[in-house]
């Protein structure tokens, strides 16, 4: 069984990987194939968009067997991205309408992602499967740890692939995903039955027990996503370097920090394990309430400003040194309120 564990983390380990090579440099390729940058951020959304009608559609079939469901999705989204940087390589060699250039692009991608929605899908499927109630939280952190570790491997290997081109690393993270494929086929046991009880939970979205990491996850991923497409262009731009070398820059500074959110999550991970993780929910609602307490009255402090305010809070919060700021309307200077909180 421990096998299993390993291939289904390879294999989610090249899907991440994959993302973590594609959109860093879809910015810059896009924009030396004459398309604009509405058009290439049309791009990243639409795989967003994809990705979820993916995962919904494939999750609905999972009954016919996730083996297979696995390694079509495998194989169609590696097609699909050989395809998009064949196209772009053709695009650099000869002259191509940028309005056919990106339809083309726009179809493989939904094409694409429509087969990569299944993988995360399917592969989590596993992982319930074979844990219990008492082990599922090892086998998530299984899942967890190949997708942190994938958008540390992905910018790195675009970095260093940049050199031979801006369609390189596709192409090695499309070779890596066939791999993957034929490893998952070999190892991996035939198609089960999947049981579906009759009794079945709904659970939305906007259920309260989960709404709020909904939305702090949604506003994250937002802003890696901007910050993973814009980074290029801001290293092209601002500091007036050739296209290899902000694809370089770009690909370093993303697993730099990609490094820097694994440790982030170990560390706090291990803390809440030993003290606060029964407290998580109440003090990060706390936060939330106390993020708008700061922003709305004084919105003139500045956005730096704010943001160690936050973070001073949250220290204060975490560590327990007393009870949150009251949520109620004071003519105190909001470092005043700060000093207090932290001297308790």
């Amino acid at each position: 069984m421990k096998k299993h564990f390993i291939v289904i983390f390879v294999t989610v380990l090249a899907a991440m990987i994959s993302i973590a090579t594609f959109n860093p440099i879809l910015g810059l390729l896009a924009r030396s194939l004459g398309l604009t940058e509405i058009e290439s951020g049309s791009l990243v959304t639409i795989t967003g968009v994809c990705w979820i009608l993916g995962s919904f559609l494939w999750g609905r079939w999972a009954q016919s067997g996730r083996k297979l469901i696995m390694i079509t999705a495998l194989l169609g989204y590696t097609v699909m991205v050989t395809a998009f940087a064949w196209i772009a390589d053709a695009a650099q060699r000869e002259s191509y309408s940028t309005i056919l250039l990106f339809w083309t692009f726009f179809s493989s991608t939904c094409i694409g992602w429509l087969f990569f929605g299944a993988i995360p899908a399917m592969a989590q499927g596993y992982l319930m499967d074979w844990t219990t109630a008492h082990t599922r939280a090892n086998g998530m952190a299984i899942f967890g740890a190949a997708n942190g570790l994938g958008f540390i491997l992905g910018p790195a290997i675009g970095a260093a692939l940049s050199v031979a081109g801006l369609t390189a690393p596709i192409y090695v993270s499309a070779a890596l995903l066939l791999v993957v494929m034929l490893v998952f086929t070999i190892m991996i046991p035939g198609n089960q039955a999947i049981s579906v009880q009759n009794s079945v939970v709904k659970l939305t979205p906007f259920d309260s027990r989960i709404r709020l990491y909904l939305a702090i996850g949604l506003v994250l991923s937002t802003v890696m996503i901007i910050l993973q497409v814009t980074s290029g262009f801001y290293m092209q731009d601002r500091l007036a370097v050739s296209v290899p070398s902000a694809t370089r820059m770009t690909g370093l500074g993303l697993s730099t920090a990609g490094l820097f959110v694994v440790a982030a999550q170990i560390l706090i991970g291990r803390f809440f394990e030993l003290a606060v993780k029964p407290a998580f929910e109440v003090w990060i609602k706390r936060l939330v309430r106390v993020s708008f307490y700061f922003w709305l009255p004084q919105p003139a402090m500045g956005l730096h400003l704010q943001a160690w305010a936050l973070a001073l809070v949250l220290l204060c919060q975490v560590i327990r040194l007393q009870p949150p700021l009251p949520l109620v309307k004071t003519n105190k200077p909001l470092w005043q309120l700060l000093l207090q909180q932290c001297k308790a």
